[in-house]
């Protein structure tokens, strides 16, 4: 997590999503210390839905990144050519 809230400020989390995280992390503590069976369905839906977020936002970010890589490959083999 260190890296993801390091000196580039494009990765720093908004506030909504911020508060997301932070109840997914005590979630996930939860579920930790008495175990999945034991949370309150509504906990345990809760606490699948916002892994399910991070999961599609992580996704999301990789393939933005892969795209941007591509398109920087493409314009060297470009800049090679010419």
């Amino acid at each position: 997590m260190k890296r993801a809230l390091g000196k580039n400020n494009s990765y720093l989390m908004n506030s909504p999503e911020k508060e997301k995280f932070d109840r997914l992390i005590k979630l996930l503590l939860r579920m930790w210390l008495i175990g999945f069976d034991e949370l309150e369905m509504e906990d345990r839906t809760e606490a699948v839905e916002l892994f399910g977020e991070r999961i599609k936002q992580g996704v999301q970010d990789f393939n933005r990144r892969l795209t941007t890589l591509e398109e920087r490959v493409h314009y060297l083999e470009q800049q090679k050519m010419n």
